[in-house]
């Protein structure tokens, strides 16, 4: 009997920027940025990321980040912080994951 043929493994999810978890807001901002760069194998030198808080009845409760790619490919994040919760979109807006931090970062 003839050997089956070989399948690929599936390829590995994209691992998060190896660097200890952000403690403060410009820390925050550094690790969105590579985490969304890596997600779509950007040069973190090559794109920039903005950043803009969001607010709840006039207190700070959070931050939207984007990060303006090639070919007008627009990824997201935002920080939750009240719930200390990262959410990461795709390009088409769709949530891909979410990530609790393990530190309280303060809130400005």
């Amino acid at each position: 009997m003839p050997d089956a043929p070989a399948t690929a493994a599936p390829a590995p999810p994209k691992a998060a920027p190896h660097h200890a978890a952000p403690k403060t807001l410009e820390q925050l901002h550094a690790y969105v940025h590579e985490t969304l760069c890596a997600r779509e194998n950007l040069l973190t030198a090559q794109f920039r990321t903005v950043a803009a808080p969001l607010s709840r009845a006039g207190k700070p409760c959070g931050c939207q980040y984007t990060l303006l790619g090639p070919r007008s490919v627009r990824l997201t994040a935002v920080w939750d912080a009240v719930r200390n919760c990262l959410f990461l979109f795709d390009a088409t807006g769709a949530r891909i994951e979410k990530r609790m931090l393990p530190q309280r970062i303060r809130v400005a």
